[in-house]
């Protein structure tokens, strides 16, 4: 499995620092704040400094939704603010390619956002009490610009100026991004080299396996970005799902190519189907983050319970985006998603557009995708 799909992650929200207690916990966190090196000279991360108020054996907890205003943005691009320690040049490098995966995600997002739109216009105006509205619940755009007005989802508003944008920070080295996660998430940032943090609409990113391996891991982590924008209360399973997918995406002149699945993960699920250790679709779409991300070994198998969420979700919108009727399908899931105005309207609309008779009906069709590849 690629490191880009190893470092797939999203972070609970809150997000707080765990066994970070002590002087020298503070001391690692206040050297991060100051200053980092790049490019020969010092490069700030934040404006400011934090200092520890607590530097007593008594367990810390900080939460990045205090800190994240200071981030220091050394490019602004029309939809991100960027930071972190790589160089200058490396930093607007990246910039192009955000925008570029930007304009290829509302390409693509576009007719499942846009599509069926009279139904849509009538739950928005009955909300409203507006008519002639066509634009997606964000009040935006697939297209782009910004248009939001208060939206959970959306790019937040900053103290620095950057609304509407979101907010990128791109490390040089892997112990940068190691020691930025530990201040703020304890050991969750661990063998990842990208994670998005929800709470803040906050994208961390480690370039130290280099621009091939960093553009894989924008694909996936922007996209968390992106449908948080357009679908603040995805499921986790299209959440990792599609950026799973897009992940897999390269460029090219005529636009995104999706022509290298992750055959490890159709190996997962084929090995499951043998041993009976698959997930039941209609239990897959309905798990929460904490049993998604379960790190534990599955019974008498070498994947872990994640591994085999991964495999089964990404395989799953595969397929679904590759046939005619299930890509309909998907395409009202999506739209109805998108109208959600809570976790719990979200888990309803799963309910009914998955229920276990129509997941019973799709493993056949499902399977036989996996087991062509």
């Amino acid at each position: 499995m690629s490191s880009a799909i190893r470092s797939a992650c999203v972070a609970d929200s809150p997000v707080t620092a765990r066994d970070q207690s002590g002087p020298r916990a503070c001391a690692r966190a206040a050297r991060l704040w100051r200053v980092h090196p790049a490019a020969a000279r010092a490069v700030p991360i934040f404006v400011g400094m934090w200092s520890c108020a607590q530097a007593s054996g008594e367990p810390q907890t900080r939460s990045i939704r205090d800190d994240v205003e200071r981030l220091a943005i050394r490019h602004r691009t029309e939809h991100y603010a960027i930071s972190g320690t790589v160089s200058d040049a490396r930093l607007a490098d990246y910039g192009r390619l955000l925008e570029y995966i930007y304009e290829e995600y509302a390409r693509g997002f576009a007719e499942l956002l846009d599509g069926n739109r009279n139904g849509t216009e009538q739950r928005q105006n009955k909300r409203s009490g507006r008519r002639g509205n066509d634009r997606s619940r964000s009040g935006r755009s697939p297209r782009g610009g910004s248009k939001d007005r208060g939206n959970r989802g959306a790019a937040k508003k900053t103290t620095n100026g950057d609304e509407g944008r979101f907010r990128v920070v791109i490390f040089a080295r892997k112990a940068e991004y190691d020691e930025f996660g530990a201040a703020y998430f304890g050991r969750f940032s661990e063998h990842t080299s990208g994670m998005f943090v929800p709470s803040v609409d906050l994208l961390l990113i480690s370039d130290a396996d280099g621009p091939g391996e960093t553009s894989g891991v924008l694909f996936h982590e922007a996209f968390h970005q992106f449908l948080r924008k357009h679908v603040p209360f995805a499921p986790i399973w299209l959440n990792e799902g599609l950026a799973t997918y897009y992940g897999t995406a390269r460029p090219t002149g005529k636009g995104l190519v999706f022509n290298e699945p992750l055959q490890g993960f159709f190996r997962i699920v084929r090995d499951a189907e043998s041993s009976r250790k698959l997930l039941p679709l209609d239990q897959l779409v309905l798990m929460s983050r904490e049993a998604f991300y379960n790190q534990s070994l599955v019974a008498g198998e070498s994947f872990t319970r994640r591994s085999l969420a991964y495999a089964e979700a990404y395989t799953l919108t595969l397929y679904l985006l590759g046939d005619r009727d299930g890509r309909s399908h998907l395409q009202d899931y999506i739209r109805a998603l998108a109208l959600a105005e809570s976790a719990a309207e979200a888990i309803e609309v799963t309910k009914s557009r998955f229920p276990k008779r129509v997941c019973d009906a799709m493993k056949r069709p499902w399977m036989k995708v996996v087991n062509r590849n």
